[in-house]
């Protein structure tokens, strides 16, 4: 008999097989039926609660695909630097600094994020003569919105280790003055080495970061999400354990690895108790270009790939433009040729100028991309300043790898950019940019496909579709409550749509009228 029974709501199950229902009934964290309503309530016992949503509508709670989910609770208690919290010059991060400074203890470090210096008046990166005045006895560490940039002051240079003698580390740059040699406190690409040396936010900073970025996931009605740090490793994986035995952490979370550090993590992801809320995804493999050639040099990759083919691990690549792209699909390719039997599963993260050569070759090899929609609302003012005019046509073109059969996933890439599926999916949908100005790289795709992207091909991106990304029978019960059907409104309102409740595992995690369960 069921713990729980919806009825009267606008049910959207993204179940080709059963595509509507008027309630649903749910036992145990599953789906246990749907149907009409009164053969559902015909199931209800005295202990069985019943939910009337008065007409609104049910779907399958949000997968975010690609999120950084350290890298979001770190980004609730960094200095906002984003433009959205009104810097519009550098003497605005001087002035934010300079405040900081003053109420941090001697010597304690400032984190700071989110600038972007295509929204400076001055249209550079801030550096270390803008920095040291009003950082006092600080070290200072501004991180770009793509996080791919730095900025270190004068004492975080000395932490870091960072002076005119230091070799660029493989696949970073550090900019340097071009008459003296001095490293001007901006470093590219080097957030691995500058982890390693500089300490990281306390416990009690960091649960409080936890805290927060664990409510905003819930608030957008994100029930699973696949964390896509390249760093993730043994530690990672227990950290995220951790979270989850102590209640601190509701959505599902699938943690993709390093290269290096898999094979600890599958030691310990086979000592695990079923379920854990925690489970272990593909292999993060990023193709770097900041220093103008491919890192990792196309026979390591190929090398990388292949062995991951080889014990059946699934292989997920980051590549951004079209080098990158056909490098990754050089080394699928390779590997496909040796195992073409193979379960591979193997993504390509981001694909974010992809013309539609690039896009028929990932269709050839059955590659699925995982991309970010959200990313034409939130940044294609900025891109229509800057992508290049060669680059612009083949921007996201969502709607051309789905005409091509490839399978196309969505993630947030948090905290790049805010992680709110309706964002993404009005982004894939009207292709519109904050300002109200069209991206080009294609048309616009329906809402079912849109929706799509947030749930049945995400999971499918994990591997899981067994178990969530539609509401069927047998499935986690997480779901989530809309006020309006996305696939029923005008697309220009698809953004204004609210998630009023959040469950997982059938049980009520967050709710718009209280803020939390």
């Amino acid at each position: 008999m069921p713990d729980l029974i919806i009825k009267n709501a606008d049910i959207i199950t993204m179940d080709p097989g059963h595509p509507g229902a008027g309630a649903m009934a749910v036992k145990g964290g599953r789906i246990l039926a749907l149907g009409r309503e009164e053969e559902i309530m015909a199931r209800r016992t005295a202990h069985t609660l019943v939910l009337d949503l008065d007409g609104k509508a049910l779907c399958p709670g949000f997968i975010d695909a690609h999120l950084h989910f350290r890298a979001m609770a770190e980004s609730f208690i960094d200095v906002d630097l984003s433009p959205g919290s009104g810097i519009r010059c550098i003497g605005d991060i001087r002035r934010r600094i300079e405040e900081e400074a003053k109420k941090t203890p001697e010597g304690g470090w400032i984190r700071a994020a989110g600038y972007d210096e295509t929204d400076l008046a001055e249209l550079r990166h801030p550096n270390r003569l803008d920095l040291d005045p009003v950082s006092g006895s600080h070290p200072v560490k501004l991180t770009h919105r793509s996080t791919y940039a730095h900025v270190l002051n004068g004492k975080a240079l000395e932490a870091a280790g960072i002076h005119c003698h230091t070799d660029d580390p493989a696949g970073g740059i550090i900019e340097r003055d071009l008459e003296t040699g001095d490293p001007t406190g901006v470093v590219f690409n080097l957030g691995a080495f500058l982890n390693e040396r500089i300490p990281g936010i306390d416990d009690d900073g960091l649960a409080r970061g936890v805290d927060s970025a664990n409510r905003e996931l819930l608030s957008v009605g994100i029930t699973s999400f696949q964390d896509a740090s390249v760093r993730n490793d043994g530690t990672r994986f227990r950290w995220f354990l951790d979270l989850k035995k102590r209640s601190l952490l509701v959505p599902r979370v699938m943690m993709m690895t390093g290269y290096e550090s898999r094979s600890g993590c599958e030691t310990l992801a086979a000592q695990l108790p079923a379920p854990s809320g925690v489970s272990l995804g593909g292999v993060k493999i990023i193709i770097d270009e900041t220093t103008g050639k491919i890192f990792p040099c196309r026979k390591d990759l190929d090398r990388m790939v292949l062995s991951l083919f080889r014990r059946g691990v699934q292989a997920v690549i980051h590549a951004i433009e079209e080098t990158a792209i056909a490098a990754a699909l050089e080394a699928f390719g390779k590997a496909l040729s040796r195992f073409p039997d193979s379960v591979h599963g193997s993504r390509i993260e981001h694909c974010s100028v992809c013309p539609p050569d690039l896009c028929r070759k990932i269709a050839d090899l059955g590659i699925m991309v995982v991309t970010h929609p959200a990313f034409i609302y939130y940044n294609g003012d900025r891109y229509l300043k800057t992508v290049p005019a060669h680059q612009s046509p083949h921007l996201y073109p969502i709607s051309l790898l789905l005409e091509n059969g490839v399978a196309v996933a969505a993630g947030s890439d948090g905290p790049l950019v805010k992680a709110d599926p309706l964002s993404g999916i009005y982004g894939a949908v009207t292709r519109m940019t904050r300002m109200g100005k069209i991206l080009p790289g294609g048309r616009g795709i329906s809402a079912v496909e849109a929706l799509g992207m947030y749930t049945v091909q995400a999971a499918r991106a994990g591997v899981e579709q067994s178990r969530k990304g539609s509401l069927s029978i047998g499935k986690y019960a997480d779901f989530i409550v809309l006020s309006a059907n996305p696939l029923k409104v005008s697309p220009d309102t698809i953004k204004g749509i609210s998630v009023e409740m959040t469950f997982v595992d059938g049980e009520l995690a967050w709710s718009r009228e209280s803020g939390e369960k």
